[in-house]
């Protein structure tokens, strides 16, 4: 038979949000127990009480340790934020194809009315102000996009030198706006760049999340 602590310990383990709040003395533990309560007992095969798991999870806290990467290399040499974004979202016909080749050269199109575009298997997607979106609409005559989203910034960060030999810097900031809940859109990155498109209504949270993870260059 599986004991309760071994039990509580194989749950929590897996699941990180949970342990992370848990090691930082944040976890509603009765809250948390009763939610594990029924497979806590479905392991154990036996009844088991709010408080007992609450006592296991009081003893496990500080000695499990989580899979997040540390922090302490991801510095940057600049933060930028473009807002007033939409996404537009075609799918990847032939047409398509060929008109997105076209607007590519098509002199200050880029930078001034779209920011990124991004090729799937399946769709591409243009990240455009909102104030240009019908101007680059007009390119695309009768297609109509698939999916149309207003109401966007881009959140890039520029990561120094001394930090790109170092793994993980888009899961660790990816995770850290999941785990606010903040919607992420998309993610482009380049060599040096890492762009979250993400709510306007999210942006000071954004900022707050990013900044309490790194250092300036």
């Amino acid at each position: 038979m599986i004991k309760i602590a071994s039990a509580v310990k194989e749950i929590i383990g897996n699941e990180e949000e949970a342990l992370i709040a848990l090691n930082e003395g944040y976890l509603n533990m009765s809250a948390y127990a009763a939610r594990i309560q029924k497979r806590v007992e479905k392991v154990c095969k036996k009844s088991v009480k709010n408080g007992t798991i609450v006592a296991a999870l009081n003893r496990l806290k500080g000695k499990i340790k989580t899979s997040v990467p540390s922090f302490d290399r991801l510095v940057i040499d600049d933060l930028a934020v473009k807002i007033g974004l939409t996404e537009l979202t075609f799918e990847r016909t032939s047409d398509v194809v060929a008109i997105t080749a076209s607007l590519s050269k098509e002199k200050n199109i880029f930078g001034d009315d779209i920011l990124f575009i991004c090729h799937g298997v399946r769709e591409i997607s243009f990240f455009v102000y909102e104030k240009n979106r019908k101007t680059i609409q007009e390119y695309f005559k009768k297609i109509k996009p698939k999916f149309v989203k207003n109401k966007l910034i881009s959140l890039t960060v520029r990561l120094a030198d001394e930090a790109i030999p170092f793994p993980n810097h888009a899961y660790t900031v990816l995770r850290s706006l999941v785990m606010k809940k903040i919607s992420v859109i998309d993610n482009i990155t380049t060599y040096s760049e890492l762009t979250f498109i993400l709510e306007e209504n999210d942006l000071n949270l954004a900022i707050e999340t990013i900044n309490g993870l790194i250092r300036k260059a």
